[in-house]
Parts: C-alpha cells; sequence; structure tokens
C-alpha cells in the first residue's frame, strides 16, 4: 500500500483527483488526498506495526471505496474474460482488515512500547520504582 500511495504522490496528486472525478467520487480533490496518505501512511505504519488497528480500518475503508466507485457502481462485471474484477483490491481489503481485527505481532512497534492487547489479554510492562 505504500508503494500505491508514493506512485501518487509522485505522479502528481492532482492527476490522481482528475481520475476520481471522472468515476463520480465526491471532493475528488480532498478525496485524492486522503486516499494518497492513507494508502503512503497507512502502507508504512502496517509495515512498522505502529498504530496498526487505525491503519488496518483505514486501508481497508479504502479499498472498499476503491471496489465501489471504480468497478460496482460503473456497472463492471463481477467477471470478465474469465477474471474476477475487483480481487486485488479485495484481497488488499480484507488482509488489512485481518491485520486490524488480529492486531501487531511480537515484533511491532505497538508490542514493543505499548504493550498491546492480543487476544483478549492484558500484558503489562515492569513498572520502575
Amino acid at each position: 500500500m505504500a508503494l500505491h500511495g508514493l506512485a501518487k504522490l509522485s505522479g502528481g496528486v492532482g492527476g490522481f483527483a482528475g481520475f476520481l472525478g471522472t468515476l463520480g467520487v465526491p471532493l475528488p480533490g480532498l478525496m485524492a488526498w486522503v486516499v494518497t496518505i492513507v494508502e503512503l501512511v497507512g502502507g508504512i505504519l502496517l509495515i512498522l506495526g505502529f498504530l496498526t488497528q487505525i491503519a488496518g480500518v483505514l486501508i481497508a475503508l479504502d479499498m472498499l471505496g476503491v471496489i465501489l466507485f471504480a468497478f460496482i457502481l460503473r456497472g463492471s462485471p463481477f467477471l470478465e474474460n474469465g477474471a474476477i474484477t475487483w480481487e486485488k483490491e479485495a484481497v488488499f481489503g480484507v488482509a488489512a482488515l485481518c491485520l486490524a481485527l488480529a492486531g501487531p505481532g511480537a515484533w511491532s512497534v505497538d508490542e514493543v512500547y505499548g504493550g498491546a492487547r492480543t487476544r483478549g489479554e492484558t500484558r503489562t510492562r515492569a513498572r520502575i520504582a
């Protein structure tokens, strides 16, 4: 996701906003920046395991928006030439949602510095007196 956001940023967010306008996305200029930041920053946050649940939910919503505006609302069929039209976007969205629900791993920034909660257990760190 970080690479997708970087590509939008380096390619010019204005051009991406124009593309969003052709898809019928409301406020395409603003949404272009929102999508770019969510993909770039959210992707980096997922790599680091920092603010994992927030980043995962935002990326899942981003992918839901792509599926709705780029495929479903444009009348794109579910299958086209024997291939699922929005398979990649669905996989990215579900993977991000899985990370949001499962939480960060043991080597994540959230776990190392925040004592993150996993599987219903609360981990406590030793306090220095």
